[in-house]
């Protein structure tokens, strides 16, 4: 689970962990907070499917965009490409990084840099 706030972001390997701190459940479920992506609603349910943790709310960048831009459907596209389309940005998102082993219990600082850069 990767959670980030501007630059920063939070790595919790679920995968490895014994049990969730009760701070981080609690902190998912918070309705006052909402968790936006790319099929983000995908990976909360996936989270309350294999883990029990339930996301309080979530809003998914493809939808809202094509409701603000009055677009049938953005299809299956990335935010990589949402951000060139919609906004102009270049986020760059290296191969070493989104191809990595995001499994591994021990992950290297590399995987967690990427930019997002005006065009």
């Amino acid at each position: 689970m990767q959670i980030c706030i501007g630059h920063h972001c939070l790595i919790f390997q679920v995968l490895h962990a014994n049990t969730v701190p009760e701070s981080l459940v609690h902190f998912l479920a918070n309705p006052v907070l909402t968790f936006v992506g790319v099929r983000v609603k995908d990976d909360a349910d996936k989270l309350l499917d294999d883990y029990k943790l339930g996301v309080g709310c979530t809003l998914d960048l493809v939808q809202t965009a094509a409701e603000k831009f009055q677009v049938a459907d953005f299809g299956r596209r990335g935010l990589k490409r949402l951000a060139m389309e919609l906004i102009g940005k270049v986020m760059e998102k290296p191969k070493h990084v989104t191809l990595s082993d995001w499994d591994m219990f021990t992950m290297d600082h590399s995987q967690g840099r990427f930019n997002i850069k005006r065009r």
